[in-house]
């Protein structure tokens, strides 16, 4: 893996994160206020795999609402997992990416365990 260097930030944290890729792009909505549906959406994802978010604001204290998003909204940087990790729809064991646990290790001790619904 390459070395990417990291942004400056004074707070930090990781996320487990689910990522998407899309096969295709999604249609332009219209004024009318729709949202996509569900459905929609996951015809349109090619593959769904693991990534972990590094997390990270230059300020110590929060800047409020505006701020904190001019500012990449918490995110450091995102590292994505190797491709053998990454399944099609067709692979998946399950519907709902919030059914799958998650376990966070340091030095292989676990610190931290959840699930998508939390």
């Amino acid at each position: 893996a390459a070395a990417r260097p990291v942004p400056p930030v004074l707070t930090r944290g990781i996320e487990a994160e689910w990522g998407f890729m899309l096969g295709r792009d999604l249609p332009t909505l219209g004024q009318d206020d729709r949202d996509y549906d569900r459905d929609e959406v996951a015809e349109a994802v090619s593959f769904c795999f693991p990534v972990i978010e590094i997390t990270g604001t230059r300020y110590v204290e929060s800047p409020g609402f505006p701020l904190f998003l001019a500012d990449g909204g918490g995110n450091g940087l995102v590292i994505v997992s190797p491709k053998r990790l990454w399944r099609a729809p067709s692979d998946w064991e399950l519907k709902d990416a919030s059914d799958i646990a998650v376990r966070t290790s340091l030095d292989g001790v676990p610190v931290a365990e959840g699930s998508g619904r939390q």
